[in-house]
């Protein structure tokens, strides 16, 4: 019965160590595209906020901006979520806000 706990605590810590170690692959990942798009003047983001232990990884941006290169193109709202499950990273949802803005070519 021993074995069997400790087992499980075991297999409980390494779960956990996964999810903090991709959480923070995720966050920093993020934050150096955000800050290319930025350093181009492509997007601007308040904050960004990773969440959703144990099951998901819960990307959070809060007032994002998003500009074409050319400035033709601009996307904005108050937030965006984006959801992957933690067993199934590579399929991503976006939780769009009711209200956005976008402006093509000046309109």
């Amino acid at each position: 019965m021993r074995f069997v706990l400790w087992l499980v605590a075991g297999l409980t810590a390494l779960y956990c160590g996964h999810w903090a170690v991709a959480a923070w692959a995720i966050r920093a990942e993020a934050e150096a595209a955000l800050a290319g798009m930025r350093a181009e003047g492509r997007a601007e983001v308040a904050t960004l906020d990773v969440a959703g232990f144990p099951a998901r990884f819960d990307v959070t941006l809060a007032a994002p901006q998003f500009t074409s290169d050319d400035g033709a193109f601009r996307w904005a709202a108050p937030e965006l979520r984006l959801h992957a499950l933690s067993y199934r990273p590579q399929h991503i949802i976006a939780v769009l806000p009711p209200e956005q803005e976008l402006r093509l070519g000046g309109e």
